[in-house]
């Protein structure tokens, strides 16, 4: 076919003297030739740039799940895998680089081409006719900062191309991240959470098994690059286990262990304080997390935050700070007017009462209650805010008790007049961080386990692009 080609371009050439129309003529026998090869290497070469982007994807994912360890280790398990699909017949050569904790590759190949060479043929046979000269192919080792070891076919012909004469680049691009390979699960240890549930168990045990469902899914990746920590918080919080992985405890047993002796809250007062559970996980996170891994907060309730409080009302009461406002009302002439004996009791009204209506609440008891409100909506925004800076998302699960009354939600929302005053943090700090929001009744215990099972099938390594 290549002779003939070059007979045809010599007859065009010897014949221009007898006119455009046979010039025409064996123009269109030319291109007609021509279009025979592109038909056999378009297919071929959307097939090997098909098998190609394949390659470079998984290499694009077996980096980005070791990048938490480091790019040397991610390079070579991206290496490792690279090796294992072959384009064509031959390994492609790929290069690596590392931005804002994407792990990003590119592969190329080449693929021998019939219409290559044709035209490769046709610029030397050109170039020998005018007395110019090319440069043939030749082969060249190339081995770059994070490149492969595999050698790269890379040569010049007439044009600068970078395959050699007869062949045709191939090229394909990915980029992969991990996903919240760093993850601190917070869990509500309030007093409320020893509602009996549907199982004959309490919420917080079958919480923790849904927990312990977490991470067992994980411990199935067989990855030591995903950490998991573990904060709870009542009144205040506590981290019970640092960020920990398979390599540092195996089967994550530290983890498991650390679930399974959580007991709900046994003392005084109010005891759901988000704020402190989100700024605990925070600085674990801020401490201790892996700066090649992505974060994430898993914040588990099951009621309304109703801590932290304003510094006043810790100075009246550190473990009762809220009665700063509540007794400003119970202790009022007008509720104490409503009380009664009992034997050799006196019983009287305290909040929250529908006994006790708005004109029995004095205008300081309302003051103190804004005040209370607002310092705890401040304080848990800017935890919700400090994460945002950070780039870590806050994952919400809400766990509803629809047959019992929030007493915290009652008594604040009566000392501001009966309005309602939640301001929808959960969704605040889901939506600020760029987290999501799950929600389930305490008794629908095979929701709850899907929710945290959802959740460990999402940390898994994704292709970004």
């Amino acid at each position: 076919m290549l002779r003939v080609l070059k007979e045809l371009i010599e007859e065009i050439r010897s014949r221009r003297a007898h006119g455009s129309s046979t010039i025409m003529t064996m123009g269109l026998i030319v291109m007609g030739i021509a279009m025979g090869p592109i038909a056999i290497d378009v297919p071929t070469y959307f097939g090997i740039q098909q098998q190609l982007q394949t390659a470079t994807d998984a290499a694009a994912l077996a980096g980005a799940s070791q990048l938490p360890a480091g790019q040397t280790a991610a390079i070579a398990s991206a290496n490792s895998i690279a090796a294992q699909n072959p384009v064509g017949g031959t390994t492609p050569t790929f290069t690596y680089a590392v931005t804002n904790n994407t792990f990003q590759v590119k592969g190329t190949s080449t693929m021998n081409s019939i219409t290559a060479g044709l035209f490769c043929a046709f610029q030397l046979n050109s170039n020998q006719s005018t007395g110019g000269t090319a440069s043939s192919g030749n082969t060249t080792g190339n081995t770059t900062g994070n490149t492969s070891n595999t050698s790269n076919s890379s040569a010049s012909a007439g044009g600068g191309s970078s395959a050699a004469c007869g062949q045709l680049a191939v090229t394909a691009g990915a980029a992969a991240q991990p996903s919240a390979m760093d993850t601190v699960l917070v869990i509500d240890t309030s007093s409320s959470m020893t509602v009996n549930s549907s199982n004959g168990k309490t919420l917080l045990s079958n919480v923790l098994s849904a927990a312990d469902l977490y991470v067992s899914t994980v411990l199935s990746y067989n990855n030591p690059a995903y950490r998991i920590a573990v904060v709870n918080f009542d009144q205040t919080a506590t981290l019970d286990v640092h960020l920990t992985s398979t390599s540092q405890s195996p089967n994550l047993s530290t983890v498991t262990n650390a679930i399974n002796k959580l007991t709900a809250f046994n003392g005084v007062g109010w005891n759901t304080n988000y704020q402190a559970g989100l700024s605990t996980a925070l600085t674990e996170l801020e401490t201790n997390g892996n700066p090649n891994s992505n974060h994430q907060i898993i914040f588990m309730t099951d009621g309304y935050a109703n801590l932290p409080a304003d510094s006043a009302s810790y100075s009246y009461s550190q473990d009762q700070p809220y009665t700063r406002c509540t007794d400003m009302v119970n202790n009022s002439t007008a509720v104490q007017k409503l009380c009664y004996t009992s034997g050799r009791q006196k019983i009287c009204p305290t909040m929250p009462n529908p006994s006790i209506t708005n004109s029995m609440i004095p205008a300081t008891a309302t003051t103190c209650g804004q005040q209370y409100t607002s310092a705890m909506i401040s304080a848990i925004e800017a935890q919700a805010n400090r994460a945002k800076t950070d780039s870590i998302p806050i994952t919400t699960i809400r766990i509803w008790n629809t047959g019992v009354t929030d007493q915290a939600y009652e008594v604040l929302g009566q000392l501001l007049l009966n309005s309602t005053w939640d301001p929808q943090l959960l969704q605040y700090m889901s939506s600020t961080t760029g987290g999501a929001q799950y929600s389930a009744q305490y008794t629908d215990i095979t929701t709850i386990n899907q929710i945290y099972s959802t959740l460990a099938g999402n940390i898994r390594v994704k292709l970004s692009q």
